[in-house]
């Protein structure tokens, strides 16, 4: 992994170094929505039945341009991993438990902006947050931070003078928890500011 982000980095760096002529500083907002299905190393509870499962991602990058194809930002959204319904087979007495986990993502981003193509890579925390529900009754919340890696590559077709729309597919990687979601939605770019 840490070779990965090394040569990523690298990479950006030595295209980075070739400005374009007619570029701008720049300030830009990208939201992101997908779908998306995450894979964990072992099952996720002891009642776990999978280890497969689908969620969604609702993200947002606010990156500066300073004249050349690199830019650099913060990353922060919202991230379902996983949502089932557990129960204790034979046991018809006790009801039904919801388990979700989720993600606030806070990252900083290196972002590639090479014609229409977008692609970068986002590294930082995650703020896990697992909540069990039983029936009605009040949840049960626990809390966690742990350190990520989210990459991604989007095509973007330009709909008005500041915005363009496009393809994304991403992934985000939490190794020490085994967990790994590959994501495919929709993402939305503004120019926010241009000098």
């Amino acid at each position: 992994m840490r070779q990965f982000v090394s040569l990523l980095i690298v990479f950006c760096c030595a295209v980075s170094v070739q400005a374009q002529s007619d570029s701008v500083f720049a300030i830009e907002l990208v939201v992101t929505a997908s779908v998306q299905a995450t894979q964990y190393e072992e099952i996720p509870t002891a009642q776990s039945i999978d280890k497969r499962f689908t969620g969604s991602a609702f993200l947002g990058r606010l990156i500066w341009r300073p004249n050349h194809l690199l830019g650099v930002g913060l990353q922060s959204g919202y991230i379902t991993f996983s949502n089932e319904e557990l129960s204790i087979p034979g046991n018809t007495n006790i009801p039904t438990v919801n388990v979700v986990l989720t993600a606030i993502p806070i990252h900083m981003v290196l972002s590639m902006n090479p014609g229409d193509f977008d692609f970068g890579v986002g590294i930082g925390g995650y703020v896990l947050q697992s909540r069990w529900r039983l029936d009605e009754a009040p949840r049960v919340n626990s809390s966690d931070v742990e350190y990520g890696i989210h990459s991604w590559i989007g095509y973007e077709f330009t709909i008005a003078d500041q915005f363009t729309m496009g393809p994304e597919l991403s992934l985000h990687v939490l190794s020490n928890r085994g967990i790994a979601s590959l994501a495919a939605g929709v993402r939305i770019r503004y120019n926010v500011a241009s000098y």
